[in-house]
């Protein structure tokens, strides 16, 4: 196999491997508890450094476990939840980055700089 073409392959393979990791990773926990876990494990505490919400023993952090767990109970989707927290308290409370644009790009680019 050429190397060109070896490339390709592995290219080929990185993208179906990034799509499948992205299906994947979009499934919604079974519960509102494991909802309310999951979202409050990926939420860092604004006046904390480095401690999620679920962690922080902080007033602010109280708050914002009991502000997702009435807005799960609203019929809410983690992305609304997730988008309100961030208009409330600034982007930088959520710990995961966007799996959409832009932010992809962060983790495909450095294995395709590789070749």
């Amino acid at each position: 196999m050429s190397r060109l073409a070896f490339a390709w392959l592995s290219i080929a393979l990185v993208v179906v491997v990034t799509l499948v990791g992205a299906v994947i990773a979009d499934d919604p926990p079974a519960t509102e508890a494991e909802r309310a876990y999951e979202i409050k494990a990926t939420m860092l505490c604004p006046v904390c450094d480095g401690q999620n919400v679920l962690e922080s023993n902080a007033p602010v952090a109280a708050a914002i476990r009991s502000q997702v767990d009435e807005l799960i109970l609203d019929g809410r989707s983690d992305g609304e939840i997730r988008a309100w927290m961030a208009r409330q308290y600034g982007k930088a409370v959520n710990a995961t980055p966007p799996n959409s644009g832009l932010a992809s790009l962060v983790w495909v680019i450095p294995v395709l700089v590789g070749f």
